[in-house]
């Protein structure tokens, strides 16, 4: 059966972007319903809360209100005629100095509930002076690790929500909050917003006035456009990507869930593809090299230079086998930091996980320990072997749940490979971008979205598809992003693809 590829990029860059943008309420509790539709099409929803937990007078010494701010996101879209639902819950706590906020606050507790396609897993922060205590929960995979707290200045989701409704209500334009973002692996995002001008947004029937904003944020490429009703709630939000436009507006409890009933999921896997123009897809997949013209910029690598810029298109030669020659930007060598982050267990790839060890083990068992080529290349075979139902049905399951279930499409032989090459103390990472495809979802000779695998050997990123049953790699690939998936799917890596599906063109120059 032919290897299979997903859209769930989309929906997993969609959740990503969403999770970073600041969601603010009035000053107080608060509890939120949106509707998500994409095209005018539902797909999903929002629900943001906020409660104010009064200090225990009793307690010696005092202390401060105890803030929980939370909110939960489901996106479900439509693959080929499959459904793919993907969901997470944040809930965090902060302190605040004083019998109520708003004051100085500390980061307290956070929580991080994830249901990706395969098992849930619970990931939970909890602060202590400079250090983090990261905990992770899953059916098969138990840990925990210390890390340090983000470096520089900055908020508590809930303190940043307050400082934030505080500057749109005097008028302040443009200004920029640091908060911290959780769902994208405990990283500092920088918030900027811009105020444009007053409106209205029909909720329930009925016209709400508004004014609207313009929010940038250091983890994503996006401009997002949130329009603010007079109490400083969040009424609607507008994310126009190329694959559509997201809108998310305030609704009911009521009237969110029935829609999720009623509604059938977008289809988004044909919008996405990308026609081959110049060639076809049986020449690329077993060339040894091609050279295309992209529409926008794609990083370099071992097997993908980038050759020239003109100013509207970039000119890359993908090669199968021998490194790239030259590029404007060279590979960089891999830091300290890279290492680490490429061989460390992680959420998705988890290869601390026994099931995956004892794989790994058994699948390298008498091979030479000098020639860690051959070694990546057994592991890129046993992956193929060991998925044997290649299909669209699950969103982004772990390496530990795939080797178990023992069934994914594109991202799953991605993960599991990479564990697997963990394991063996390889570093390894995801790449995303597009593979070419004679035929694939009732459309021919396409450009498909696609994940494999990246191993750092002798000095460079040897590029390792587990999805091809005959050879490692061809040039039919062209690489977008890549990521160790170090805080899971929410990478802002993730999250930059969607400023790409729907609006990528590719030229095949020439095939050798």
């Amino acid at each position: 059966m032919r290897f299979t590829r997903s859209l769930k990029l989309l929906a997993l860059a969609t959740l990503a972007f969403l999770s970073l943008a600041l969601r603010a309420s009035a000053i107080g509790p608060s509890d939120e319903w949106y509707l998500v539709t994409l095209s005018g099409q539902p797909c999903g929803y929002m629900h943001t809360w906020q409660s104010e937990i009064a200090p225990n007078p009793a307690q010696v010494p005092p202390t401060g209100a105890l803030l929980e701010v939370g909110q939960e996101m489901v996106m479900r879209v439509g693959r080929a005629g499959q459904a793919v639902s993907i969901r997470t819950r944040q809930v965090s706590r902060e302190r605040f100095a004083g019998s109520q906020p708003p004051g100085p606050a500390l980061m307290e507790s956070a929580v991080l509930e994830a249901e990706l396609g395969g098992t849930p897993t619970v990931t939970s922060w909890t602060f202590a002076g400079n250090k983090v205590l990261e905990r992770v929960d899953a059916v098969r995979r138990k840990g925990q690790r210390e890390r340090e707290v983000p470096a520089g200045e900055w908020l508590p989701p809930g303190a940043a929500q307050m400082l934030a409704e505080s500057r749109r209500a005097a008028g302040d334009s443009p200004f920029t909050i640091t908060t911290i973002d959780f769902e994208s692996g405990l990283r500092v995002a920088s918030v900027t917003s811009t105020r444009g001008d007053a409106g209205s947004v029909r909720v329930d029937g009925r016209e709400v006035p508004v004014t609207w904003w313009g929010t940038t944020s250091t983890l994503n490429p996006f401009t997002a456009r949130e329009a603010y009703a007079a109490d400083g709630s969040l009424v609607e939000l507008r994310l126009p990507m190329e694959i559509g436009e997201i809108v998310v507006t305030r609704s009911t409890k009521e009237s969110v869930q029935g829609q999720q009933g009623e509604a059938a999921a977008p289809e988004l896997l044909v919008r996405s593809l990308v026609p081959i123009t110049g060639s076809d897809a049986r020449s690329l997949s077993s060339a040894a090299a091609a050279t295309y013209l992209v529409s926008r910029e794609v990083p370099p690598s071992s097997h993908q230079a980038v050759l020239a810029n003109d100013g509207s298109a970039w000119r890359i030669t993908v090669s199968a086998d021998a490194p790239a020659a030259s590029t404007l930007a060279p590979t960089p060598p891999l830091s300290l930091e890279e290492r680490a982050a490429c061989l460390e267990a992680s959420t998705l790839i988890d290869s601390d996980d026994e099931h995956v060890r004892r794989a790994t083990a058994k699948t390298l068992e008498g091979a030479p320990m000098d020639n860690p080529s051959h070694r990546a290349e057994l592991l890129r075979r046993s992956v193929y072997a060991v998925i044997r139902r290649k299909d669209l049905a699950s969103a982004l399951a772990s390496a530990s749940d795939t080797i178990i279930s023992r069934a994914g499409d594109c991202t799953e032989h991605a993960v599991l490979l990479a564990a697997m090459l963990r394991v063996d103390g390889i570093p390894a990472r995801v790449a995303c971008g597009i593979v070419s495809s004679e035929s694939f979802a009732g459309q021919r000779n396409v450009f498909a979205w696609h994940m494999w695998t990246q191993a750092w050997i002798d000095g460079r990123w040897v590029d390792l598809d587990a999805t091809l049953p005959d050879r490692a790699f061809h040039p039919g690939h062209v690489l977008c992003a890549t990521t160790p998936l170090a805080g899971g799917a929410m990478d802002p890596a993730i999250a930059n693809l969607a400023a790409i599906i729907g609006g990528l063109r590719v030229e095949v120059v020439d095939v050798r």
